[in-house]
């Protein structure tokens, strides 16, 4: 039911919720043929897809977000007759629920070593660092947009440097975590991971951040960034890609 009906009624928008849990939600039309119809008329079925389902259920589907059954979702999206607007959010509902599940697989607690596996030189004073699990363990997958925590070896009697660098990349198929990092002058972490090479041994934790691309949204995608700040750009924009057709129309800048 439209939230026009609860102002059509002269009802609060809650009302709605109790009209979905009854069921008795009407039917859906979709125009195919514009004409005019009147009573009398007769009404028969043409067809039903396998995946039917009725628009009292579809409706409860829709508004239940305790509903994490992503193989069902899958079955009412095979439904040709579904309507634009369903389809779009059962398909956020689907990717929300992976998205989840993704951030929970394969993640550690505390600290854990890290070897560096290459260098590359990206740009002047910019370079791109391959961390693999030491323990030949798998990676936790990140949600595009997160960033790790990493911890250095200070300099003799000085405490370890603590930094949080953003993934510059969403893909972990090849079994490392990428950091593209701008030295800065006089930034001693910048400067530190700088100056380590191929072998060297850093400190992880799991992937973290909210600054993430969500792939329920519907709204336009608008990634704003400058400079260095394009790392986490390109994480999204590597996770906004993978969404294929479902994805929503987005604007980069960048300067």
């Amino acid at each position: 039911p439209c939230f026009k009906l609860a102002w059509r009624i002269g009802q609060p928008d809650s009302v709605l919720a109790e009209i979905t849990a009854s069921g008795w939600v009407g039917i859906y039309l979709r125009v195919l043929d514009p004409g005019e119809i009147g009573a009398g008329d007769t009404v028969r079925v043409e067809s039903q897809a396998e995946a039917a389902i009725t628009v009292g259920d579809l409706s409860r589907l829709l508004n239940d977000a305790s509903v994490t059954d992503t193989a069902l979702l899958r079955r009412v999206l095979a439904n040709p007759a579904l309507g634009g607007q369903a389809r779009g959010m059962i398909r956020n509902r689907v990717a929300r629920i992976e998205d989840q599940a993704e951030a929970r697989r394969d993640r550690w607690t505390g600290w854990r070593s890290f070897e560096v596996e290459r260098v590359t030189e990206e740009a002047q004073a910019v370079k791109s660092f391959h961390l693999r699990p030491a323990d030949g363990g798998p990676l936790a997958p990140s949600l595009a947009g997160q960033f790790l925590t990493v911890r250095l070896p200070g300099p003799p009697e000085a405490p370890d440097l603590v930094r949080t660098w953003s993934l510059s990349d969403h893909d972990i198929s090849g079994g490392a975590y990428r950091l593209t990092v701008k030295r800065l002058e006089g930034g001693a972490g910048s400067g530190a991971l700088h100056d380590t090479a191929p072998g060297a041994r850093v400190e992880v934790r799991p992937p973290a951040g909210r600054f993430t691309l969500d792939r329920s949204g519907f709204l336009r995608l608008v990634l704003i960034s400058a400079g260095i700040g394009v790392t986490p750009m390109r994480a999204i924009l590597k996770g906004h890609a993978a969404r294929g057709d479902d994805g929503v129309p987005f604007l980069r800048l960048h300067v």
